[in-house]
């Protein structure tokens, strides 16, 4: 007795809104070594989404998760057909092959490069196919059909590779709470609160990838401003950082200080930066800037990326401004950007003056589900492109050896206020809130110290802008 199958495409998209769904499934998982596992399936309106598969490796007893990419789902008339008799069963599935991506937790890779996975289609939902593939009792049979082999990377579906679904439950949003998905997500991804609803889920987990690349460049050997200029720095990487190991964000710091503190460096690093569509690009300047006089073009300081004295022609050749540094990291398409820049912004030759106020009160840096949601609305959700200087044009920047330069005090001190804070924070708007308030709170702290600049109190104008990020021309892929 011979069975064969037949795929007769009906060219249909599951593009409703039924078609979006979460389901938890146990299934029996393809391979020599036989074993199950469990499953959240999260499917968007065409049938795209992802799984995350917990399986055990046989060999260590380990719990793996497994993150795995679902392609378009298409139905199709399957037709079991038993040549031997007239009778046949006709059933209407849909298929979809899951590919995987990477381990959530556990090192052993998944057996398989992918699966496939079967739904049966009603007229109100697809819902996991618990009948039975047949497998021919071969391992490489093939399953025909008429789409383009290039949809497949040119390799029909062999049946063998399907995953036997035994049971399924199709959930709700008061089904994902915090005992659910722990089975599937680290802790770290869960910002939201209980439950949380299938957008949430996407959200969480598109963001998994995102890297975050932390660029400082210090003066750190000007020992007039130095001590000023490392604790920026230090401020720098350590919010950021901590924001990315909350989130389980990858982050890549590039310190550009000692004998790299020059505008070849500099240039070299802004202009070949790779990104993806999803990171974040974090840019630090601490140092001496100036601005030329008499050139309306430009209203953020030229970055003084040199030590000692110079002459006027020097000047041009080895600074750049940090409008142009904005420029082009913003070019590179991330999801967010951020320049910021605390230096002075006037002619050239006035320094920051340092005082010694009294320290704040060290930050409690908690790793509450509060600190992790927020972190999620400022560096996973937020989308643009910002660029800031702690005094707008003719002004210094000010600092203390306690704090730093106010510019970055006051803003990484509101910043992890933000993060502890109990405060609704709206992603799209959060940054140039942030910098509003760091510029009134600078300017204060700015105004009771002397300047001989201005004969009486400092002045330091914060200025920012916001532009909407500019996609890079050809996706560029990490390795």
């Amino acid at each position: 007795m011979r069975f064969f199958i037949l795929l007769f495409s009906v060219s249909v998209f599951l593009n409703t809104a039924q078609g979006q769904s979460v389901f938890e499934i146990e299934c029996n998982l393809p391979g020599k070594i036989k074993q199950a596992g469990k499953a959240l399936i999260v499917r968007g309106k065409y049938g795209d989404g992802f799984i995350r598969l917990s399986w055990k490796d046989s060999a260590t007893n380990q719990t793996i998760i497994t993150d795995f990419d679902i392609l378009w789902m298409y139905q199709q008339s399957l037709n079991l057909t038993d040549s031997s008799s007239t009778e046949h069963k006709r059933d209407t599935l849909v298929f979809t092959r899951a590919i995987a991506n990477k381990n959530i937790k556990g090192k052993t890779p998944f057996p398989a490069n992918d699966f496939i996975l079967w739904f049966q289609g009603n007229e109100d939902t697809s819902q996991p196919y618990l009948g039975k593939i047949p497998d021919f009792g071969k391992s490489d049979f093939y399953i025909e059909y008429d789409r383009p082999a290039d949809r497949w990377n040119e390799k029909p579906f062999i049946i063998s590779d399907s995953v036997a679904i035994q049971r399924f439950r199709l959930l709700q949003t008061k089904d994902l709470n915090k005992e659910l998905l722990a089975n599937y997500f680290l802790p770290g991804e869960l910002s939201y609160p209980f439950p949380m609803t299938q957008e949430q889920l996407v959200t969480i987990r598109n963001k998994n990838d995102a890297t975050l690349y932390c660029i400082t460049v210090t003066d750190d050997i000007d020992e007039k401003i130095s001590k000023t200029t490392i604790m920026d720095r230090d401020k720098i990487q350590q919010f950021f950082g901590y924001g990315a190991d909350v989130l389980n964000m990858k982050v890549r710091y590039i310190a550009i200080q000692g004998k790299d503190f020059n505008f070849n460096k500099v240039n070299s690093v802004v202009r070949n930066l790779k990104t993806g569509p999803n990171d974040v690009i974090i840019f630090s300047y601490s140092g001496h800037g100036f601005s030329y006089s008499k050139d309306p073009a430009f209203q953020y300081p030229q970055l003084a990326l040199w030590h000692g004295n110079k002459n006027a022609a020097f000047f041009r050749l080895n600074s750049i401004n940090l409008e142009t540094i904005f420029n082009t990291l913003r070019g590179k398409g991330a999801r967010l950007t951020l320049v910021l820049g605390d230096c002075c912004n006037t002619d050239a030759g006035i320094t920051r003056k340092l005082e010694e106020p009294e320290p704040p009160p060290p930050a409690s840096m908690g790793m509450e589900v509060l600190i992790r949601r927020n972190y999620m609305r400022l560096l996973m959700e937020a989308e643009g492109a910002y660029i800031a200087c702690a005094a707008k044009k003719g002004e210094p920047a000010a600092g203390d050896t306690l704090s730093g330069g106010f510019f970055t005090s006051n803003f990484t001190r509101i910043l992890y206020n933000k993060v502890r804070g109990e405060g609704k924070i709206d992603p799209q708007k959060a940054w140039s809130q942030i910098l509003s308030s760091t510029k009134t709170t600078a300017l204060t702290d700015a105004a009771r110290l002397y300047c001989k600049e201005f004969n009486g109190p400092c002045r330091q104008n914060l200025i920012f802008k916001k532009l909407a990020v500019k996609k890079a021309k050809s996706t560029v892929q990490r390795k």
